[in-house]
């Protein structure tokens, strides 16, 4: 953003050190207010250029109100945001909203307090966290601080289950991206081009099988449950290395951190560069046989050759080759019904025989040389 100047953003950690805040269901509420700050702070520095924060905090110490007002006095921020978990007597009250002052506002204050507003309300409809929406009131910081000012009440600690996702690593983080992604659109902060942006992966181990690499990672979860493990697979021949990634870090400081953390429990732990593309989501399958050659059909059996009848007549006087002559001679004198030793044989044969008294009529075969050599053989 060359010849803009800067934007610069106040994020103040309510309570700390001597101040707990509010208190209940073994929360005190300037933890969840620390963190958070942290992490949006890290998002903000690490997805958006055109901006200087300023943090009231980064610790666990106590900075009194009037000297919150001076250090904005003294850095003129374009926002002030205040980070802040709420508390009720009711232990059913839930639900997050943001305040204004209830008085004169500085600049586009409400239109800052309206676009962070609903850039964390979307989210808080995901965890089932209802939105109290908008309120003015006559907090110190709202009114003491001379720029746009929004104040951000989270969840109730007093709410069990609020007080929990208080606590929990990836709500804080989800709260965070939400919260910046909000200050960004407020002061039309550009985006980082992703090339700029590194992350490192923080390797616990390494292992040949992927069953073994899920067992560490579940080690690992049971560890610390702000360790966030999955497998990755590291390209080798003749077959990949399955990489147990203790969690992805853009800071090479945290990054470094971890590793020794890890290394001081026993883990032979690495950083290498993050490579999304070699991330494993589920358990590899392996390689799908070859499909068998598709089956020879079946040679057809071999046709046989149509059958030729020819229906002929036959009567005694009449004129006929030899073959019909030597078939009259058996049937001469003889009904149909009792054609003896020669009937059996045309009836296997398929061949009809019907008639009455001397006149016959078959249905005979064109080579009938068969039928009678049979019969002939017979004898």
């Amino acid at each position: 953003m060359s010849g803009t100047k800067a934007k610069v953003i106040m994020l103040g950690a309510g309570h700390g050190g001597s101040d707990a805040g509010a208190t209940a269901n073994g929360v005190q509420e300037k933890v969840p207010n620390l963190a958070v700050v942290l992490k949006t702070e890290k998002y903000l520095e690490d997805n958006f250029t055109g901006h200087k924060i300023v943090l009231v905090r980064d610790t666990d110490k106590y900075v009194s109100l009037p000297a919150r007002r001076d250090m904005a006095l003294r850095v003129n921020p374009d926002l002030y945001v205040s980070f802040h978990f709420d508390y009720s007597s009711n232990s059913n009250v839930g639900g997050f909203w943001t305040f204004l002052h209830d008085g004169p506002l500085y600049g586009e204050t409400k239109e800052y307090r309206k676009t962070i507003h609903k850039s964390i309300a979307g989210y808080m409809q995901t965890i089932d966290v209802q939105d109290r929406g908008i309120r003015r009131h006559n907090h110190h910081i709202t009114r003491m601080i001379p720029a746009p000012t929004v104040l951000i009440e989270y969840m109730f600690i007093s709410n069990p289950r609020e007080a929990q996702l208080s606590m929990n690593t990836q709500v804080q983080d989800q709260l965070a991206k939400h919260t910046a992604i909000g200050i960004a659109r407020a002061l039309k902060l550009p985006k980082k081009e992703q090339a700029e942006k590194k992350s490192h992966w923080v390797v616990a181990a390494k292992h040949s099988e992927y069953d073994a690499a899920v067992e560490a990672m579940a080690e690992l979860k049971r560890m610390s449950p702000s360790i966030e493990p999955f497998v990755a697979y590291e390209r080798k021949e003749p077959s990949p290395i399955f990489l147990v990634v203790a969690r992805e870090l853009d800071r090479l400081d945290h990054a470094n951190a971890l590793k020794n953390w890890l290394r001081d429990r026993g883990f032979a732990a690495s950083i290498i560069p993050a490579d999304p593309g070699a991330i494993v989501e589920d358990k590899p399958k392996p390689p799908e046989p070859a499909p068998p050659p598709p089956d020879k059909p079946e040679p057809e059996p071999p046709r046989k050759k149509p059958e030729v009848i020819r229906p002929i007549g036959v009567m005694i006087g009449e004129r006929m080759t030899d073959h019909e002559a030597w078939l009259l001679k058996g049937l001469r004198g003889n009904k149909v019904g009792s054609l003896g030793r020669l009937y059996p044989i045309l009836k296997d044969l398929g061949i009809k025989v019907t008639g009455h008294g001397d006149y016959v009529r078959i249905h005979l075969p064109v080579d009938f040389q068969t039928l009678r050599e049979q019969s002939e053989e017979d004898k």
